[in-house]
């Protein structure tokens, strides 16, 4: 069964955006550019690359023709900075066919300029269970070729449905996760994989792990890109799954979801282990859909969608947390709560966090906030202990944009960059009164 983003349920909310107390941004906030179906519709990733320029991916919207999730297959859009501004240009539009459809997640650069990536749906015809796509600069254009596309009908160890983009080694090979397939379990319970390159130019995978699911504790469900330590370490997190009990978090699933681990094991295959479990208990976040940030000391950086202290937000699972991860003796981890959102300064954030050289740290929340269209928000560490959360930008006053759920990338001159999945200035037409989603700057 193919699983959406669950927060998605919320988009019938956003409707009816409710007006409260002015407030106002502490950082000005700038849309570089309004999508309007045409060049893409619910932008669902965002990249800086080393030249600074911004790469963006919408999962809908453009001139292919789609008619299962409506017109439009979904683009790749470049933000070229220049002179003065930002100049936008389509690189690619899906057909959703064999070369993938619903392209999602952020987007890997590598060293000769080429760009990776992924679709939730299309590639094999049998299966239509998502692809990894390759984007390589060619005279006057780029070329998309498809170096793997999944089928769990010819391989039942195979993922199917990769939501969160794919990361890159120093030996060009990639990794991603997927939210389905494997045979982990009945649900099929998710994949972790690998892409390496030969030099004939094909790529081969391989399965790291398979999640095995409820009453294994392992995990269910990764629905975020994975991040590496400076040891070769992987991690990642878990929608759902881990020692919680089934039904424990108010959306039930099995589990609050997880933090793992997966560790070289020195025979040539990894090695898994939780190294938390959510518990929807004492404050603890549940339902983790966004990835981690490590540090250079390999302390861990998270958000939760759900949980924490707070109970008055919208989704009623309590308002999501920011959390910290640290390594001790003998290979155990302690949690720490940085931060329980409220629903006014925030709530249900689906995306991973941002440091600046300092030690502050930066995302967004797809709720709450002033006008309940989620906020872009600092947190930094008081002198004394803890943390200070402010509130950069609250979303949803006129066409700045509605629903933040892709990470803050920050530039060289302390410039954020992000996109939000509903709002702009188009708010007609295919995209109807929502809007089809931004690209959004906030200045130092």
């Amino acid at each position: 069964m193919k699983m959406a983003n669950p927060i998605l349920l919320h988009a019938a909310f956003l409707l009816v955006l409710l007006c409260a107390v002015s407030a106002f941004a502490v950082r000005p906030e700038k849309v570089l550019l309004s999508f309007n179906f045409t060049n893409g519709e619910y932008p669902q990733g965002l990249s800086i690359d080393p030249g600074g320029n911004l790469w963006t991916v919408q999962s809908f919207g453009g001139s292919g023709t789609c008619p299962e999730y409506g017109d439009g297959c979904g683009t790749v859009v470049e933000l070229a900075s220049v002179s003065g501004g930002w100049k936008p240009k389509i690189i690619y539009n899906f057909r959703g066919g064999s070369d993938g459809n619903r392209p999602t997640g952020n987007v890997a650069f590598d060293a000769q300029g080429n760009l990776y990536g992924v679709t939730v749906d299309g590639g094999s015809p049998t299966c239509q269970c998502g692809t990894v796509f390759k984007l390589t600069p060619v005279s006057g254009g780029w070329k998309e070729s498809v170096i793997y596309r999944f089928d769990k009908t010819k391989n039942r160890n195979d993922g199917m449905f990769p939501w969160a983009g794919v990361i890159m080694d120093t030996e060009g090979n990639l990794y991603g996760t997927t939210q389905s397939g494997g045979n982990g379990c009945s649900f099929s319970c998710g994949t972790v994989f690998e892409l390496s390159p030969s030099e004939n130019g094909a790529w081969t995978e391989s399965i790291l792990y398979n999640f095995k699911g409820e009453g294994f504790n392992d995990g269910q469900y990764p629905s975020a890109p994975l991040a590496f330590d400076a040891r070769g370490n992987l991690y990642g997190t878990t929608y759902w799954g881990g020692a919680a009990t089934y039904g424990q978090c108010s959306l039930g699933g099995g589990g609050c979801g997880v933090v793992f681990e997966l560790s070289p094991n020195g025979s040539g295959g990894w090695s898994e282990s939780v190294i938390h479990a959510f518990s929807s208990g004492n404050g603890d976040g549940f339902y983790p859909f966004a990835g981690l940030m490590v540090d250079a000391t390999g302390n861990l950086y998270g958000t939760t969608t759900a949980g924490g202290f707070f109970a008055s937000c919208d989704n009623g699972i309590y308002c999501g947390t920011v959390f910290e991860l640290s390594p001790v003796s003998g290979g155990a981890w302690t949690e720490t709560l940085l931060h329980s959102f409220s629903g006014t300064e925030g709530s249900s954030p689906q995306s991973a966090l941002t440091a600046d050289a300092a030690g502050n740290l930066y995302g967004t929340t797809y709720l709450g906030g002033v006008y309940t269209a989620g906020i872009a928000f600092e947190l930094s560490p008081n002198s004394g202990g803890g943390w200070k959360e402010t509130v950069l930008h609250s979303f949803g006053n006129g066409h700045d944009g509605v629903a933040p759920e892709t990470s803050l990338v920050l530039d060289t001159s302390g410039n954020l960059f992000s996109s939000t999945a509903y709002g702009g200035a188009d708010v007609t037409g295919s995209c109807a009164s929502l809007g089809c989603g931004t690209v959004f700057e906030i200045l130092p």
